[in-house]
């Protein structure tokens, strides 16, 4: 050799193409030693589909049937409450309103008749402060059209209007959980009574 410095690649290149200008040295420079991007061939299965990690995937909502329920509860003439809730097809469902000093408890499950989801067949009871006032009765009904269940004695009239839809999982309520009974114990010294 004949005493030349030995320089870097990048820089010994820079350092020759200077009398073209530094613009073109430094692309030059920069050309030459890139890293090269990775080819992929094109019968390759991950270059045809490129692949996406779960989280940048589109996420796919579960939709579910259910009706939109109005159910107005009137006892001896007079309304006492309303409950509005989704319901889900082929499901047991529990409501309860606390109202006019009684707990109100209607179990109901809905299904479709036909295909459209026109015709329901609705299942419900229903019971005050834990007495069954109407035991089980499955009645049909028309869409969107109020619906009137009685007791007999025609003492509790039940009023149903469904409305069926599709809805997402997310849009769905909570199951609510089921309230402890609370037992009074009486003749202590507990002055609450063991509440």
């Amino acid at each position: 050799m004949l005493g030349l410095p030995v320089l870097p690649r990048r820089l010994a290149l820079a350092s020759t193409l200077h009398s073209f200008g530094s613009a073109a040295a430094l692309a030059a420079a920069l050309l030459t030693t890139a890293p090269a991007s990775p080819v992929l061939a094109a019968d390759d299965p991950q270059a045809a589909a490129p692949s996406e990690s779960p989280s940048e995937a589109p996420a796919e909502s579960e939709t579910r049937e259910v009706v939109a329920l109005e159910l107005r509860i009137a006892a001896d003439g007079r309304a006492v409450g309303q409950i509005d809730r989704l319901v889900e097809l082929d499901t047991d469902t529990a409501l309860a309103l606390l109202a006019d000093g009684h707990e109100h408890a209607v179990d109901i499950s809905v299904r479709k008749l036909d295909e459209r989801g026109r015709k329901l067949a609705v299942t419900l009871g229903y019971r005050r402060d834990g007495e069954a006032v109407l035991e089980s009765v499955t009645v049909e009904a028309a869409a969107k059209k109020a619906k009137i269940v009685r007791s007999k004695g025609s003492k509790v009239a039940l009023s149903l209007k469904l409305a069926p839809k599709t809805v997402t999982a997310e849009e769905l309520p909570a199951p609510e959980p089921p309230r402890p009974r609370i037992e009074i114990v009486e003749g202590g010294n507990d002055p609450l009574a063991g509440i």
